[in-house]
């Protein structure tokens, strides 16, 4: 049996769901997904296009208000 392996999107999210201690079926619900199809995405067998943007704002809030700050 073959071992899947997580994108480097997928690494990112793990990494931060770790350090949120937060677990993947919290994160579906609040992207407004399943937690089935949030590992598809993870995994690399869904784009996730729909929600990586959701996604990274989740787990990244400061991340765009950063980017906005230092443009000002």
């Amino acid at each position: 049996m073959s071992q899947q392996k997580l994108t480097s999107f997928g690494k990112k999210v793990k990494r931060e769901l770790i350090d949120l201690n937060m677990t993947q079926t919290e994160l579906a619900r609040k992207v407004g997904t399943t937690p089935q199809y949030l590992n598809l995405i993870l995994y690399g067998h869904r784009t996730g296009n729909k929600y990586k943007d959701k996604i990274e704002e989740v787990l990244f809030p400061d991340k765009e208000q950063g980017v906005k700050k230092s443009a000002i």
